[in-house]
């Protein structure tokens, strides 16, 4: 059974002492994104008080959907001190026996200067133990003192160094290459030296930093656009294919022309269609949901940053969603406008006609109001198909290939609209010779 939670919890496992202003900062930022991020010194951490603190570790790491480990110059304390296991250590081969069933995602980070330390002390150990050795009548146990001897990077470098050799999988490594074995899982080990670069290997580890907020904005999004896509969409009971139903009015749309006092010549077989429409699909507007639509334009989440210009701005997916929430209002309002009288009228006059190739003369002011419905029918369906492509497969929607139709449906008026309707260009230029000169 799949198990659902409000948030993807994550463990930051570490020694405190030398992590407490990186573990603050870390939990600070990944809450930020939304991810719940339990860390055992601060009290929200969740712990039974009747159950031992290295214990109530253990337990949280069952929840965890991610364990991050720190490791820097320091040991911490022991879990087992007589065989050498620190708490961290303990912690990670918890993580790391979930992480084999897949129940948890292990995200590893070493300081680099701990790193570095630990790749000079294996090449000094080669020189002391070849020539230098015999030269200078070194024994085993003198050189490993030399090599595991503390610095102000590394308090005990006997139990960090094998503790990174354990968290690299240096030995299965050594047998998977050598045909004995197979590949150890999540030995990926990120060295840092600074918080970003923290944040980088976060982005890739954590699936980039759209963050909670962004992710639950798509979410229910996705989730409206579909909903208000099945009340546009229809399934033929027949053969099970899928189509808008605006498509009952297309052929008529097609055959529409010129102004508002002119006729339109249409077959009949395409008015009895429209008239059909007009009675069974021209009141889908008031079943379609902007609520979440709204949220994700106000949220500024999906706006495009302009790197030249240093600024957010408008892209095609915030302009997408501009234009399908303005559709969704003209929709509801076209069909606020017919009334019940003129979609009955229709099908008493058009519904019993036939054949498609005898063209009937019908005034444009009749069948205006179902061809404006059909318009913005199509603009939603076309705009909220491309808005979920893009948020599902991340593609750049081309708003000019969707085609849309005009705020008209009459062509001689869709040219005296556009001349009469100012440009973005226009309006700055207006904008900067009126206000910003005063200013």
């Amino acid at each position: 059974m799949r198990e659902f939670t409000s948030r993807p919890r994550i463990f930051l496992s570490s020694t405190i002492y030398d992590f407490r202003d990186l573990r603050s900062a870390l939990k600070l930022w990944l809450e930020e994104l939304g991810y719940a991020v339990d860390a055992s010194e601060f009290n929200d951490f969740g712990k039974k008080f009747d159950r031992n603190s290295y214990e109530a570790c253990l337990t949280a790491i069952n929840t965890a959907d991610y364990f991050v480990l720190l490791i820097g110059g320091r040991a911490g304390g022991w879990y087992d001190e007589a065989s050498k296991i620190t708490i961290t250590m303990a912690e990670y081969r918890h993580a790391y026996e979930r992480a084999k069933l897949g129940q948890l995602k292990l995200v590893i980070f070493v300081r680099r200067s701990v790193w570095d330390v630990r790749e000079d002390r294996a090449a000094l150990r080669k020189i002391l133990q070849s020539d230098y050795a015999h030269e200078h009548g070194l024994s085993d146990e003198q050189v490993s003192s030399i090599i595991k001897h503390q610095s102000r990077i590394i308090t005990d470098a006997e139990t960090i160094f094998s503790f990174l050799k354990e968290v690299t999988r240096v030995e299965e490594m050594k047998s998977a290459t050598t045909g004995s074995g197979s590949l150890p899982a999540a030995n990926w080990v990120h060295q840092f030296d600074t918080f970003r670069d923290i944040v980088d290997a976060f982005s890739i580890e954590l699936g980039g930093f759209a963050g909670i907020r962004r992710i639950a904005l798509a979410t229910n999004l996705r989730h409206e656009l579909r909903e208000n896509l099945r009340h546009l969409l229809e399934r033929s009971s027949k053969t099970g294919q899928v189509k808008p139903a605006y498509q009952w009015a297309f052929g008529a749309r097609e055959q529409f022309r010129d102004g508002p006092m002119d006729s339109s010549r249409i077959s009949g077989q395409r008015l009895m269609r429209l008239s059909l429409f007009a009675i069974a699909h021209a009141n889908a507007g008031r079943r379609l949901s902007t609520q979440f639509l709204e949220v994700a334009l106000a949220s500024g989440e999906f706006l495009d940053f302009d790197k030249a210009g240093k600024t957010y701005v408008v892209g095609h997916l915030q302009q997408a969603m501009l234009q399908l929430r303005a559709n969704i209002m003209l929709l509801q309002q076209a069909e606020a406008a017919l009334t019940s009288k003129e979609r009955y009228g229709l099908v008493q006059k058009y519904g019993k006609m036939t054949g498609d190739k005898q063209l009937h003369e019908v005034p444009n002011r009749d069948i205006f109001g179902v061809v404006s419905i059909h318009d913005r029918q199509a603009n939603a369906v076309k705009l909220s198909g491309a808005i979920l492509g893009t948020l599902d497969t991340g593609t750049p929607i081309a708003l000019a290939d969707l085609k849309l139709y005009p705020l008209t449906p009459f062509s001689d008026q869709i040219e005296e609209i556009e001349g009469e309707t100012p440009s973005a260009t226009d309006i700055e230029k207006w904008v900067a010779k009126h206000f910003k000169a005063n200013l």
